[in-house]
């Protein structure tokens, strides 16, 4: 059984009409920098760690404007959680526990504790070159299918579902189509551009079928723009943190 996507000219004109107004956004305009290049810096342990954390806690305390807790957090100068700190620590799950409870970010500390000490331990336990070997495959443009076999690898760590292992790989600059689809995604899915059937944030962060399907529209809507998913989702991004500052 198959979907076959049908585009229209409304949701072209929908798509369009953000990108033209996102356009100059630093947020888009990085998308083009880094994930649109030819080639990108290769992926280090430090990098693909912190990316990890960010996207871990992202999870219970989603990011919106530059004043939410979770930005202020990675924008910290020297990193709390950076690998050479959890290098040099006995008890990582108690530091890491520690530190997010600080800082204040999301809920669940324990459980959001136990999954990146999890997947440390894992790391150093002869995963590494795995790792970075995985990711590093994307450091040139590669097709979509090679993005979601990255993506599924890294789906494979305790507590890091679709959403978490998309949103690393966007975090390190590494994909053009598979995006993080989160409740901001969503939201604009369903309201503005009135996807065929409602879209829950929550199915998306745990189920990779669902996930698929829905990122196969967004891809077959993006193709027929002439765009990429990740310039989309950064223009969806820039626009709704607006919204969110004006309501502050």
């Amino acid at each position: 059984m198959e979907i076959n996507w049908h585009i229209t000219a409304d949701d072209k004109a929908c798509v369009k009409a953000i990108l033209e107004e996102q356009r100059n956004k630093e947020l888009v305009l990085d998308r083009y920098k880094r994930n649109l290049a030819d080639t990108k810096p290769r992926v280090t342990k430090d990098a693909f760690w912190r990316a990890m954390v960010c996207m871990r806690l992202t999870l219970f305390a989603p990011d919106g404007p530059e004043e939410s807790r979770n930005a202020k957090f990675r924008a910290q100068p020297g990193f709390p959680l950076a690998y050479e700190v959890m290098c040099k620590e006995r008890g990582i799950e108690i530091l890491i526990r520690e530190t997010i409870r600080t800082y204040e970010i999301g809920g669940l500390f324990n459980k959001m504790a136990h999954d990146l000490a999890e997947a440390f331990k894992r790391l150093e336990n002869r995963e590494w070159s795995t790792a970075l070997d995985q990711c590093n495959r994307l450091v040139r443009l590669e097709p979509r299918e090679t993005e979601i076999e990255v993506a599924d690898y890294i789906n494979t760590f305790e507590g890091f579902g679709p959403w978490q292992a998309r949103g690393i790989l966007q975090e390190l600059g590494l994909t053009r189509y598979e995006i993080p689809i989160n409740s901001r995604v969503t939201k604009w899915l369903n309201e503005e551009l009135k996807f065929p059937f409602t879209v829950t944030p929550i199915a998306s962060l745990y189920d990779k079928h669902y996930y698929k399907l829905i990122l196969d529209g967004v891809c077959k809507l993006c193709a027929e723009c002439e765009t990429y998913p990740c310039v989309l989702a950064a223009a969806i991004f820039s626009a709704q943190d607006e919204v969110s500052k004006l309501n502050i």
